[in-house]
């Protein structure tokens, strides 16, 4: 039913009589339709996210509107559906988020302050109460909450942490083939990250104290080829080199240890490892086809090794080939981010 009405909606206009009585029909169902306690309350959450997403996308002027209905009915929907009905795009990096932030950008200057004023001063305090009521860290729930409240206070969030922003950084780095036939791949196969047999002068590579000063030098992104899919894409400041695989090293200086949270943030076309001061934080085998700074939260096993003074931090991946022309692609910058908590309130 959903579907015919979105259909018949795009057919016949919202300004029209029958777009009208639709777009009405989508106000009463998301002020209307029940929610049940218990097991089955998705369905009813799920069907009142639909009519929102349905309304916003064919009459965003009834945004505000939208919004001041679903306040009432708020206490009704789980913390997930809260934060699918706000659609805030850092909770959902990869995908196209809809709802009622992605909203703001289609309004006329007084209705965004409007749907602005609402979204700070009422989903904002709704989720903060919620994020220091639950245990344990919901990342889709702050960085809803870091939205939100950037909406006022755009230096909110997420902090680089070093003296010197990740921009500006140097990096050490050398890239190099595989030695031996067991460890070479062909071109056409996508999942490509693997461990093989390092050159001997790479040999603790990763380690604290290991002699960098021949590799190359410059800034991140290091890359080679263009990875881009629509319009994402960020434009590459290190030549990558010849080799399929890559290590890069840097060094950043901390003053305190102060943050709540912290996460690594890292853009790479293929898989990784990241070290920080010698010790792995973090691997992923796969791919990824969106470039983007994929934030991954450090667990208390990941943070002890940050230390007050100078961190390095090393990172291990490699290229994939075009299918067709089987040109090289790769791309690898990353940095590690504090969040205080406090800032957000």
């Amino acid at each position: 039913m959903m579907n015919h009405l979105e259909g018949a909606l795009k057919r016949r206009t919202p300004a029209s009589p029958a777009g009208k009585l639709i777009v009405a029909g989508f106000q009463k169902s998301i002020a209307a339709s029940e929610i049940k306690s218990g097991p089955r309350s998705s369905e009813g959450s799920f069907n009142v996210i639909q009519a929102v997403r349905a309304c916003l996308q064919s009459e965003p002027a009834a945004a505000v509107v939208v919004a001041q209905v679903l306040q009432e009915r708020m206490s009704e929907f789980g913390t997930g559906d809260l934060v699918a009905l706000v659609a805030a795009p850092n909770a959902n990096p990869e995908g196209r988020p809809q709802g009622l932030f992605t909203t703001l950008e289609k309004l006329p200057a007084q209705q965004r302050e409007e749907l602005t004023d609402v979204l700070f001063k009422v989903y904002r305090q709704e989720l903060i109460k919620r994020m220091n009521a639950e245990k344990g860290e919901d990342q889709a729930l702050v960085d809803t909450i870091i939205d939100l409240t950037k909406l006022r206070s755009p230096g909110a969030g997420w902090k680089p942490l070093g003296k010197v922003p990740p921009a500006e950084r140097t990096w050490r780095f050398v890239s190099f083939d595989p030695l031996t036939e067991k460890d070479r791949m062909h071109p056409r196969e996508k999942k490509r990250f693997r461990d093989i047999q390092l050159p001997d002068e790479l040999k603790g590579w990763h380690a604290p104290d290991y002699d960098d000063s021949k590799w190359n030098q410059g800034g991140a992104p290091v890359g080679t080829g263009d990875f881009k899919q629509g319009g994402a894409s960020f434009r590459n400041k290190s030549d990558w080199g010849k080799g399929e695989f890559l290590v890069m090293r840097t060094t950043f200086e901390v003053d305190a240890l102060d943050c709540d949270s912290y996460r690594l943030s890292i853009l790479a076309r293929q898989g990784f490892r990241v070290f920080l001061n010698g010790h792995e934080i973090h691997t992923y085998v796969w791919w990824k086809d969106m470039p983007h700074y994929r934030p991954i939260v450090l667990g208390a096993g990941e943070v002890k090794y940050l230390r007050k003074g100078t961190n390095v931090l090393a990172a291990y991946g490699n290229v994939e080939f075009d299918n067709r022309t089987q040109a090289p692609c790769g791309q690898m910058d990353l940095c590690i981010e504090g969040l205080k908590k406090s800032d957000l309130q």
